[in-house]
């Protein structure tokens, strides 16, 4: 009985082996064009590449847009900053080329006086403007 219970064991250890995978099929998903196919292939692709250059070159052209949209107001966006600082200045806006180039504030001391003044200076693209504090009127 033992025996027979060896052999049944045996047999079912043989069985469990042989269930196993020794070897893999490695089988092709997509296979090549056939000749007659192969024109027409070439065709979507030069199509598909053509596709491709417009899209690139339309996705150029908005960022080029934006851009000068994005340089133009920072460009009002500094002018208006400076006629806001200064009273009586007529509109800056209005040249399309003008820009602001630099602007800075210093302090000059009077020795008559004995006190200190703050001027500013604002370098635009077609003039140098330079400004004295005013004191207004109460």
């Amino acid at each position: 009985m033992a025996e027979l219970l060896r052999l049944i064991e045996k047999r079912k250890r043989q069985e469990r082996r042989i269930a196993m995978p020794t070897k893999f099929e490695v089988e092709a998903i997509q296979r090549a064009p056939k000749p007659k196919d192969h024109e027409s292939f070439i065709r979507k692709l030069e199509n598909d590449r053509e596709l491709a250059r417009r899209g690139l070159e339309a996705i150029a052209n908005l960022a080029r847009h934006i851009n000068e949209g994005l340089r133009e107001s920072e460009r009002i966006r500094s002018l208006a900053s400076v006629e806001n600082e200064i009273i009586g200045l007529p509109s800056l806006t209005h040249n399309p080329k003008r820009k602001l180039v630099q602007k800075a504030r210093f302090k000059v001391s009077s020795e008559t006086l004995g006190e200190k003044t703050e001027f500013a200076i604002y370098l635009l693209s077609d003039m140098l403007i330079y400004a004295a504090p005013m004191v207004l009127p109460t």
